[in-house]
């Protein structure tokens, strides 16, 4: 990612549609979330001091020493895995977690589909795996409503 996809003004940053998997930008916002903004203004700290060291212009927010492009990270993210210690962790598995999240933090489906890229609903339901806690919460929320409906008069009727 370069700093020319981040407008500082708007806190978003466009993603590139050559490097999309459906070839179309993503908009990206940090600013709202502090930690993902902390990382970003980190970035531009490293980078202009790396620039300052090396006497160029570095357009990369991620790179290495004093600003080559990251080719290849394969080694780095066994490395961070390990001592994660979720070694068998792939990165493709955090856009599963990402739709996960943001559906159980109730953003829409629409909007969630624009945030991880997915173009159809039927991919976007391949990533949005419910699982038993999913299941549970349906239960609990049915028990609850159940609970609190008004208390009708019965009606008790022979089956033949």
């Amino acid at each position: 990612m370069e700093w020319r996809a981040v407008d500082w003004a708007t806190g978003v940053i466009t993603l590139d549609a050559a490097r999309s998997k459906n070839k179309k930008p993503r908009l990206f916002p940090f600013a709202a979330h502090p930690t993902l903004k902390a990382l970003i203004e980190h970035r531009r700290a490293v980078t202009d001091q790396a620039q300052r060291q090396a006497g160029q212009v570095i357009p990369w927010v991620f790179f290495r020493g004093t600003g080559r492009s990251i080719k290849h990270f394969q080694d780095t993210w066994a490395q961070a895995t390990a001592a994660a210690g979720v070694p068998d962790l792939l990165v493709h598995d955090l856009r599963r977690s990402a739709a996960r999240n943001l559906i159980r933090s109730g953003v829409s489906q629409t909007v969630a589909m624009q945030f991880t890229g997915h173009v159809t609903r039927e991919i976007f339901d391949r990533y949005n795996i419910t699982d038993t806690g999913d299941l549970e919460a349906a239960a609990e929320k049915l028990h609850a409503y159940a609970a609190a409906q008004p208390a009708a008069p019965r009606k008790v009727a022979a089956l033949r």
